[in-house]
């Protein structure tokens, strides 16, 4: 039962934080279709220099599907950041639309930047430096971790649940216990 309560207790702390930290309602995501990513250096580099310009406040390209993602502040900022692309890159934005910035896609995004879409329901998100911006790092990995927790309570509850004992282990426990008894 205290499991349970401390369960409860850290997903709603992780949750509330969240929330404080990076409130997904205050921004917009685009989708941008590309040309030119084609490894995951080069994804990275776009992203980062998008982030690193101040364009976009986190973003991450898919150089397998050609895609990217972009959460900016504000819808303008598309535009800029196509035109950025074209103008400064080895790269071309096709097309680009609006998205909705669910809690699925804002897990998604972050899990592509992490390199870890493939392992999403299997393991934790991985935390992702920002470079300097320490606390907007911390407040990302906080709101991918909660979505995470929620979306996934069974993968993180056996993180903390040892595995059932093999007959064989169970054996030699009891040998052990008989000896000191």
């Amino acid at each position: 039962m205290r499991k349970v309560l401390l369960w409860i207790s850290v997903l709603i702390a992780s949750s509330l934080f969240a929330q404080q930290g990076f409130d997904l309602k205050k921004y917009v995501a685009f989708k941008f279709y590309t040309n030119g990513i084609n490894d995951e250096k080069t994804a990275d580099y776009v992203a980062r220099t998008l982030e690193k310009s101040q364009l976009s406040t986190f973003s991450a390209f898919n150089y397998k599907e050609n895609i990217g993602y972009s959460i900016v502040t504000d819808a303008y900022y598309a535009h800029e950041i196509e035109k950025y692309i074209n103008n400064m890159m080895n790269v071309r934005v096709e097309s680009y639309e609006i998205v909705e910035l669910t809690e699925d896609l804002f897990l998604d995004i972050y899990l592509i930047k992490g390199n870890a879409l493939s392992s999403k329901s299997k393991q934790l998100p991985p935390f992702i430096s920002m470079g300097p911006y320490t606390q907007l790092s911390n407040d990302l990995y906080a709101l991918a971790k909660s979505i995470w927790i929620k979306k996934y309570p069974d993968v993180y509850n056996s993180f903390f649940h040892s595995s059932p004992l093999t007959p064989e282990q169970i054996e030699e426990q009891n040998r052990k216990l008989n000896r000191k008894n």
